[in-house]
Protein backbone atom coordinates (compact mmCIF):
# COMPACT_ATOMS: atom_id res chain seq x y z
CA UNK A 1 0.00 0.00 0.00
CA UNK A 2 1.17 3.57 -1.06
CA UNK A 3 2.32 5.92 2.26
CA UNK A 4 1.01 9.19 2.39
CA UNK A 5 2.78 10.28 5.71
CA UNK A 6 2.05 13.89 6.33
CA UNK A 7 0.95 14.73 2.56
CA UNK A 8 -2.35 16.82 3.13
CA UNK A 9 -5.31 15.81 1.10
CA UNK A 10 -8.06 18.08 0.48
CA UNK A 11 -10.86 16.14 -0.17
CA UNK A 12 -14.26 17.07 -0.91
CA UNK A 13 -17.13 15.28 -0.13
CA UNK A 14 -15.57 13.84 2.92
CA UNK A 15 -18.97 12.60 4.75
CA UNK A 16 -21.60 10.06 3.59
CA UNK A 17 -24.93 10.47 2.61
CA UNK A 18 -26.28 8.18 4.19
CA UNK A 19 -25.43 5.58 7.04
CA UNK A 20 -22.26 3.18 7.21
CA UNK A 21 -19.47 4.13 4.91
CA UNK A 22 -19.80 6.10 1.60
CA UNK A 23 -16.78 6.86 -0.73
CA UNK A 24 -16.00 10.14 0.95
CA UNK A 25 -15.43 8.37 4.45
CA UNK A 26 -13.80 5.65 3.00
CA UNK A 27 -10.88 7.66 0.99
CA UNK A 28 -10.69 10.04 4.60
CA UNK A 29 -10.10 7.37 6.89
CA UNK A 30 -7.76 5.22 4.40
CA UNK A 31 -5.65 8.25 3.17
CA UNK A 32 -5.22 9.08 7.05
CA UNK A 33 -4.75 5.68 7.96
CA UNK A 34 -1.59 5.90 5.64
CA UNK A 35 -0.72 8.99 7.27
CA UNK A 36 -2.15 12.02 5.76
CA UNK A 37 -3.42 15.14 7.38
CA UNK A 38 -7.21 15.31 6.24
CA UNK A 39 -8.48 18.63 5.03
CA UNK A 40 -12.51 17.49 4.85
CA UNK A 41 -15.01 19.39 2.98
CA UNK A 42 -18.61 18.64 2.78
CA UNK A 43 -22.04 20.55 2.66
CA UNK A 44 -23.41 18.81 5.96
CA UNK A 45 -21.62 19.48 9.11
CA UNK A 46 -23.03 16.09 11.14
CA UNK A 47 -21.46 13.93 8.23
CA UNK A 48 -18.33 15.65 8.10
CA UNK A 49 -17.91 15.76 11.70
CA UNK A 50 -18.47 11.68 11.96
CA UNK A 51 -15.79 11.18 9.30
CA UNK A 52 -13.26 13.21 11.27
CA UNK A 53 -14.57 11.44 14.99
CA UNK A 54 -12.98 8.46 12.92
CA UNK A 55 -9.53 9.45 11.69
CA UNK A 56 -8.78 11.30 15.13
CA UNK A 57 -9.95 8.60 17.42
CA UNK A 58 -7.63 6.53 15.59
CA UNK A 59 -5.21 8.90 16.25
CA UNK A 60 -5.10 10.56 13.05
CA UNK A 61 -5.50 14.42 11.87
CA UNK A 62 -8.42 15.39 10.24
CA UNK A 63 -9.96 19.16 9.63
CA UNK A 64 -13.64 19.92 8.80
CA UNK A 65 -14.97 22.79 6.93
CA UNK A 66 -18.74 23.45 5.66
CA UNK A 67 -18.87 24.73 2.49
CA UNK A 68 -20.43 24.47 -1.08
CA UNK A 69 -17.90 23.66 -3.56
CA UNK A 70 -20.60 24.43 -6.66
CA UNK A 71 -19.67 28.20 -5.27
CA UNK A 72 -16.61 29.95 -6.76
CA UNK A 73 -15.69 32.14 -3.46
CA UNK A 74 -16.79 29.34 -1.34
CA UNK A 75 -14.07 27.17 -2.86
CA UNK A 76 -11.83 30.15 -2.21
CA UNK A 77 -12.39 30.18 1.16
CA UNK A 78 -12.18 26.44 1.58
CA UNK A 79 -8.66 26.67 0.25
CA UNK A 80 -7.76 29.45 1.85
CA UNK A 81 -8.56 27.72 5.49
CA UNK A 82 -7.14 24.76 4.25
CA UNK A 83 -3.25 26.78 3.41
CA UNK A 84 -4.11 28.65 7.07
CA UNK A 85 -3.94 25.26 8.67
CA UNK A 86 -1.70 23.04 7.23
CA UNK A 87 0.55 25.20 4.56
CA UNK A 88 -0.03 23.28 2.06
CA UNK A 89 -2.09 20.89 -0.42
CA UNK A 90 -0.34 17.82 -1.68
CA UNK A 91 -3.42 15.75 -2.64
CA UNK A 92 -6.61 16.98 -4.33
CA UNK A 93 -9.99 14.67 -4.41
CA UNK A 94 -12.83 15.89 -6.25
CA UNK A 95 -15.41 13.11 -4.49
CA UNK A 96 -18.56 15.13 -4.36
CA UNK A 97 -21.09 14.09 -6.94
CA UNK A 98 -24.90 13.99 -7.14
CA UNK A 99 -27.35 11.59 -9.48
CA UNK A 100 -30.57 11.80 -9.75
CA UNK A 101 -32.52 9.07 -11.98
CA UNK A 102 -33.64 10.20 -15.03
CA UNK A 103 -32.84 10.59 -18.73
CA UNK A 104 -33.29 13.56 -20.93
CA UNK A 105 -36.59 13.57 -22.01
CA UNK A 106 -37.74 13.58 -18.92
CA UNK A 107 -35.42 15.24 -16.72
CA UNK A 108 -36.14 19.19 -16.45
CA UNK A 109 -33.53 21.78 -17.11
CA UNK A 110 -32.94 22.73 -13.37
CA UNK A 111 -32.16 19.28 -12.54
CA UNK A 112 -29.70 19.19 -15.04
CA UNK A 113 -27.84 22.17 -14.17
CA UNK A 114 -27.77 21.15 -10.51
CA UNK A 115 -26.63 17.75 -11.07
CA UNK A 116 -23.69 19.91 -13.30
CA UNK A 117 -22.83 21.87 -10.93
CA UNK A 118 -22.08 19.53 -8.25
CA UNK A 119 -20.79 16.79 -10.59
CA UNK A 120 -18.74 18.91 -13.02
CA UNK A 121 -18.49 22.67 -11.79
CA UNK A 122 -17.39 21.68 -8.48
CA UNK A 123 -14.29 19.82 -10.02
CA UNK A 124 -13.08 22.64 -12.25
CA UNK A 125 -13.88 25.29 -9.38
CA UNK A 126 -11.43 23.10 -6.94
CA UNK A 127 -8.69 22.53 -9.65
CA UNK A 128 -8.75 26.16 -10.57
CA UNK A 129 -7.94 26.75 -6.72
CA UNK A 130 -5.80 23.70 -5.89
CA UNK A 131 -3.79 22.91 -8.80
CA UNK A 132 -1.63 26.35 -8.78
CA UNK A 133 -0.81 25.63 -4.99
CA UNK A 134 0.25 21.93 -5.93
CA UNK A 135 2.31 22.91 -9.05
CA UNK A 136 3.83 25.45 -7.14
CA UNK A 137 4.71 22.96 -4.58
CA UNK A 138 5.91 20.68 -7.48
CA UNK A 139 3.71 17.68 -6.75
CA UNK A 140 0.63 16.90 -8.59
CA UNK A 141 -1.57 14.32 -7.54
CA UNK A 142 -5.50 14.35 -9.12
CA UNK A 143 -8.39 12.16 -8.42
CA UNK A 144 -12.11 12.78 -9.41
CA UNK A 145 -14.11 10.30 -8.44
CA UNK A 146 -17.63 10.42 -10.29
CA UNK A 147 -17.31 6.75 -11.95
CA UNK A 148 -19.19 5.27 -8.66
CA UNK A 149 -22.32 7.18 -9.44
CA UNK A 150 -22.57 4.90 -12.26
CA UNK A 151 -23.42 1.64 -10.07
CA UNK A 152 -26.13 2.60 -8.56
CA UNK A 153 -28.41 0.65 -10.88
CA UNK A 154 -30.67 3.70 -11.40
CA UNK A 155 -31.37 5.30 -15.12
CA UNK A 156 -29.16 8.34 -15.63
CA UNK A 157 -27.93 10.35 -18.27
CA UNK A 158 -25.41 13.04 -16.46
CA UNK A 159 -22.98 10.62 -14.40
CA UNK A 160 -21.64 9.25 -17.37
CA UNK A 161 -21.64 12.46 -19.28
CA UNK A 162 -19.95 14.50 -16.46
CA UNK A 163 -17.43 11.66 -16.04
CA UNK A 164 -16.13 11.80 -19.36
CA UNK A 165 -16.20 15.53 -19.07
CA UNK A 166 -14.01 15.50 -16.26
CA UNK A 167 -11.61 12.67 -17.88
CA UNK A 168 -11.30 15.08 -20.70
CA UNK A 169 -10.58 18.41 -18.24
Amino acid sequence: MFRLTDKVVFLTGCGSVGPGWGNGKSIAVLFARQGARIFGVDINEAAARETQAIITGEGGTCEIATGDVTDSAEVERLVEACMARFSRIDVLVNNVGKSEPAIPGEMDEALWDSQLAVNLKSTFLCCHAVLPIMQKQGMLLLRGLLDALQSTGRQSFESPSTSSAISSL
